[in-house]
């Protein structure tokens, strides 16, 4: 039930940047990017959501409170909390910080920044 919840929350959330809501031919909802020109059926939030659980499925259980080392009194005054709630705090963080190495390497392409020349001492950066 909590799941279907969070599932109708994300359908419903408001659209980022870019993308609009269209009905297909089977009068179905799909959502378009204006920018990248994606489509897809799940709301961009949606996508998300899932990356979120699949996460939470696949990210093993966090070290034991008092189990030793440094490692498990980090994780043990992050999570705080009961079972259950260690398990998912921990599992988002570890989500987390893979997203945000992810990105981190991304960006790693990326050079600038070069003066836009507009006048307005604006700035970009480029992507190869």
């Amino acid at each position: 039930e909590g799941l279907r919840r969070a599932f109708n929350a994300a359908e419903a959330a408001a659209l980022p940047d870019g993308w609009t809501c269209c009905k297909g031919f089977d009068g179905r909802n799909y959502y378009f990017n204006n920018v990248t020109k994606e489509s897809r059926w799940a709301a961009p939030a949606r996508g998300v959501l899932e990356d979120v659980l699949l996460a939470l499925v696949e990210t093993p259980p966090p070290p034991e409170v008092g189990g030793g080392g440094p490692e498990a009194a980090t994780a043990a005054a992050a999570v705080g909390g009961g079972t259950e709630a260690r398990r998912l705090r921990w599992a988002a963080e570890v989500h987390l910080r893979q997203v945000y190495d992810r990105a981190s390497a991304d960006l790693q392409t990326w050079s600038g920044p070069y003066p836009a020349g507009d006048g307005e001492g604006r700035s970009y950066y480029h992507c190869p």
